[in-house]
């Protein structure tokens, strides 16, 4: 627990951890925002540039398969790009612990809208289950994998 006087100065030795911890959760919310942001404006870059050289995405459960590694992340965006002609994630509930200075885990709940090249509805009601590691200052996903919470609406998800 923070407990602070009036002058913001900290009354126990215990809360220095607590400030630390509250300003990793801060920054790794920075990094779900921008997972939504970058995914939803199709930008394939700094999306890949979220997650660790040898991270992994793990969306076996809507059928989208499993990808690990930037290269193979970079590939996946690619059939978003060709699948998907507008998206937006509505980011929901987040668990995160700080396990370490480098290590942390988390939930967050997601709601997923969109519509496919054809103009095919979808829709998925989810949360994630992350692993996130600081690299050189900074959080990036390590492991992210999703799982439904509703039957996913996915209308033609297919592409050449």
């Amino acid at each position: 627990m923070i407990t602070a006087r009036n002058d913001g100065a900290a009354l126990d030795r215990g809360s220095a951890m607590a400030v630390d911890d509250v300003r990793e959760t801060l920054a790794i919310q920075k990094l779900l925002a921008r997972y939504s942001y970058y995914v939803d404006t199709f930008q394939a870059e700094p999306w890949v540039g979220l997650w660790t050289e040898d991270g992994e995405f793990d969306e076996t459960e809507t059928g989208t398969g499993f990808h690990r590694g930037r290269e193979t992340l970079r590939t996946f965006f690619g059939w978003i790009e060709k699948t998907m002609k507008q998206q937006v994630h509505f980011g929901g509930p987040q668990i995160i612990d700080i396990l370490s200075a480098t290590e942390a885990k988390g939930i967050t709940y997601s709601i997923v809208e969109g519509f496919t090249h054809d103009g095919s509805s979808v829709r998925a009601t989810i949360y994630y289950q992350d692993e996130y590691r600081k690299v050189e200052g900074i959080w990036l996903f390590a492991r992210r994998k999703i799982f439904n919470l509703l039957p996913p609406v996915l209308g033609d998800m297919s592409h050449d």
